[in-house]
């Protein structure tokens, strides 16, 4: 069997984490002077009434704790494992899992470990994984399974999403090449995407959410236009009736053009804190050509 690691800020939904066998290393997100492994020992709660009058940080997968991730699957006498982690230009968790793994196999030489970035960012990552328990259950070699993967990366992994503020983007320095489209007074949100190059982008802006949220269909519909969508997943942050309404307006979307297998979730703490309550975001994974 292959074992199979990825870090907590990928979404992976929790569901197919138990179901799948999946090992899942958080990252740490601050609050203050408190630490807390993300989505273990804080949840949405705690970091929005931290939020109120404060800016939470984050910080990546320590070395020890992605150390132990991996031990945990060499314990099950796996010799061969596939990590998938958010993009490096967002958070340096792959450098990490990356030094551990060299580290790993230059001690045992029959072990193979391969480390891919996703250039992606939450359930846009957790898509890629998705795709690899699918890999897994059909029983492929490793090398295969590999390399179906790569051929994903990163021009079929899409993730776009609306937010009410760009503040806590700007605040944990997570803004990436939005910077040029701020526009608050102006009530103009952006729509944002992660781009080829791993980093925040914007796809297009319109003032007010709702708005926002229709221009972000829009994109979704050219981009989708004669591409097969093999997955897709609405994700939301918060308790904000309005935005389960925009991600109903998507999942719509979505099953209007035949899509039948959606992920659904709110994103894990160490998100939620660069990008604050009211998210409303649409990853999907294309079939490659």
């Amino acid at each position: 069997m292959i074992g199979l690691i990825t870090d907590s800020a990928s979404d992976v939904p929790q569901e197919m984490i138990k179901k799948e066998a999946i090992e899942v290393v958080p990252l740490k997100v601050i609050l203050g002077e408190q630490e807390y492994n993300d989505a273990v020992e804080i949840d949405e709660q705690r970091c929005l009434e931290y939020m109120q009058e404060n800016f939470a940080k984050t910080t990546g997968t320590p070395y020890n704790n992605v150390k132990e991730g991996f031990d945990s699957l060499l314990n099950k006498g796996l010799k061969e494992i596939i990590a998938i982690n958010v993009s490096n230009n967002i958070s340096n968790t792959h450098s990490v899992f990356q030094v551990v793994a060299k580290e790993l196999m230059e001690k045992d030489n029959d072990l193979r470990i391969e480390v891919i970035d996703t250039l992606s960012i939450s359930i846009g990552s957790g898509l890629l994984m998705s795709k690899a328990v699918e890999l897994r259950k059909q029983e492929l070699p490793f090398d295969e399974i590999v390399q179906e993967l790569k051929k994903y990366v990163p021009q079929d992994l899409y993730v776009y999403y609306v937010i009410p503020t760009l503040k806590f983007l700007k605040a944990g320095g997570r803004i990436g090449k939005v910077s040029g489209t701020i526009g608050e007074v102006l009530n103009l949100k952006p729509i944002i995407e992660v781009g080829n190059d791993g980093v925040y982008h914007t796809a297009g802006k319109a003032r007010g959410i709702k708005k926002s949220v229709k221009k972000m269909k829009e994109i979704f519909e050219k981009v989708t236009m004669d591409r097969e969508i093999e997955q897709a997943a609405v994700y939301t942050s918060g308790p904000v009736e309005v935005t389960q309404e925009f991600a109903d307006e998507i999942k719509s979307l979505l099953k209007d053009k035949g899509v039948e297998n959606i992920l659904e979730g709110k994103i894990v703490p160490s998100m939620l804190v660069h990008v604050g309550p009211g998210l409303v975001g649409l990853a999907f994974r294309l079939k490659y050509q």
